[in-house]
């Protein structure tokens, strides 16, 4: 969470009372034609849009369509990925005679104008920011793009127009500190915005520019008391003048339909990423252990990725916190407690829980050995519940002196997740009723033995995370909602930190395997 100093309330409190919002109109026929004409053939197709077949043409179109409403990127910006794109859509269509004959021609005119934008160098929305006359070189101006892996391509393109050379470009959560700005060019609808840019603006003044046929709607109120009123027309300042002002706007009579923000936000298909993330994956080794299925929350990355976290009270994951201090920003946290705009730190390559990986390295000669003990006292508990039942399982613990019987610790002392029960006794009581009585202390003192290692890689991780952030671009990170690093010390690989872009509201149940494990939302 941002803190800002008392000099920078005041400063923000008075953008609050001054702010003035001015609408830009980005005009393209081409464009437009292909928006309205997707639109169309959506409508057209009603429910059978839902059909697997449909939703993979759509995928790249509907994605495409957004990202050039929310950021001045030319239409060509694909490059060679637009290319392979056409290709893969065009072959697509080939069954679509035999599946859909009646929707042939309607998709084919569409993927020729898709096909068309894709090969054009065109940028109107860089053009229509450059025509902004209080943009002036050097002033304290910045471009505000809501998609951070947007960012770096915007940033090129201002370099290339001399008319917006010292002009910044950053991401929206940038705007959480206390700087300030002379002017701010907001891309896209403002209603996709988080409230903030308006209720507690760090300018003075907003340029709103959006494509002239998507319509737009705000209706916030100031976190300031008598900042702004409401008014007919829209919103106005404390002062006399206009809240809004609106250019390039069409002349009265010839006014244009206009597409609802609402429809161009390709949300998250999150019944098609439960059934793939709860699927069994052969490309992935599966032991006995990673058989077990877990209840888990799903995340939506930054770059369109998904990983499944384990949901259990006890489950923690480390995060990076780019508004602490310069020693605290790597936390470990519960998972319940991940928020929007997060970073979450995830293995990228191998995947899966990279502190077990750091664990069996310190363990070294033992690990296996160890290893082995844990998965065999598990297995013969396992064995114990399912000849039991759940209910005389936990009569039998507490028989046998154990403090913290009962089903959901059971579960948890089961799972391969865990290492051994929190307890001394509950462990007794547990190796008294598989058969291992007499072992108990060997166990005990191996189980002991992996949780120390585990702690230990818990601390050279964040030892070594800690030092690399440190010396990390913290703005590249925002901007591009994600850092990579390199951790070879440790044999963990590659570990990068996501930006969470959206949370599913619920659970679902994953194998154990995919814990941990990032997959990309276009293979589903």
């Amino acid at each position: 969470m941002s803190f800002v100093s008392l000099h920078s309330a005041i400063t923000i409190y008075n953008c609050a009372a001054h702010l003035k919002i001015r609408r830009w109109h980005i005009q393209h026929q081409d464009f437009e034609d292909f928006c309205f004409a997707l639109r169309k053939f959506e409508r057209k197709l009603g429910d059978v849009a839902k059909d697997i077949y449909w939703t993979t043409f759509l995928r790249a179109m509907r994605n495409y369509r957004f990202e050039l409403t929310v950021a001045p990127i030319p239409f060509n910006y694909m490059d060679s990925r637009g290319t392979e794109t056409e290709e893969r859509l065009r072959n697509h269509l080939r069954y679509c005679e035999s599946i859909y004959p009646s929707f042939v021609s309607d998709s084919s005119q569409l993927l020729d104008l898709f096909c068309k934008l894709i090969r054009s160098g065109d940028n109107p929305g860089l053009v229509s920011i450059a025509s902004i006359p209080e943009l002036m070189v050097g002033n304290g101006s910045a471009i505000v793009i809501i998609r951070p892996g947007l960012l770096k391509l915007t940033e090129e393109q201002t370099i290339l127009n001399p008319a917006l050379a010292g002009i910044e470009t950053i991401g929206v959560s940038q705007l959480r500190g206390e700087r300030c700005y002379h002017n701010l060019v907001v891309v896209g609808p403002l209603c996709w915005f988080p409230e903030y840019i308006i209720r507690a603006p760090r300018t003075e003044q907003i340029h709103a520019v959006t494509y002239g046929w998507l319509s737009d709607r705000i209706a916030l109120e100031p976190v300031f008391l008598g900042t702004i009123q409401d008014s007919k027309k829209g919103v106005e300042t404390t002062g006399s003048q206009p809240y809004c002002e609106i250019y390039n706007e069409p002349k009265p009579g010839h006014e244009k339909a206009t597409i609802d923000p609402d429809e161009l936000i390709d949300t998250v298909d999150w019944e098609s990423v439960k059934d793939r993330a709860s699927s069994h994956d052969t490309s992935l080794a599966v032991t006995e252990e990673d058989a077990e299925f877990v209840e888990a929350m799903l995340f939506l990355l930054e770059g369109d990725k998904i990983v499944p976290l384990d949901s259990s009270e006890a489950a923690k994951v480390n995060v990076i916190d780019f508004d602490r201090g310069d020693r605290a920003r790597v936390l470990r946290i519960p998972v319940l407690d991940i928020e929007l705009d997060t970073f979450i730190l995830l293995r990228t390559e191998g995947g899966g829980e990279y502190i077990v990986e750091v664990a069996d390295k310190i363990l070294g000669n033992q690990a296996d050995h160890t290893r082995n003990m844990q998965k065999h006292w598990k297995s013969l508990l396992r064995k114990s519940v399912n000849m039991m039942q759940m209910y005389t399982t936990v009569c039998e613990l507490k028989k046998r002196g154990a403090i913290r019987a009962n089903e959901v610790n059971i579960r948890n002392w089961m799972s391969y997740r865990s290492i051994r029960t929190d307890d001394p006794r509950d462990f007794k009581a547990i190796m008294d009723l598989i058969g291992l009585r007499e072992k108990t202390d060997e166990y005990w003192t191996m189980m002991t033995v992996i949780d120390s290692a585990h702690r230990r890689a818990g601390q050279l991780i964040r030892k070594l995370l800690v030092n690399q952030v440190l010396h990390s671009n913290i703005q590249d990170a925002e901007k591009l909602g994600r850092i990579d690093f390199e951790l070879p010390e440790t044999g963990a690989g590659s570990l990068t930190a996501f930006q969470v872009r959206d949370i599913y509201k619920g659970t679902v149940s994953v194998p154990y395997y995919r814990i941990g494990h990032v997959f990309d939302i276009g293979e589903i």
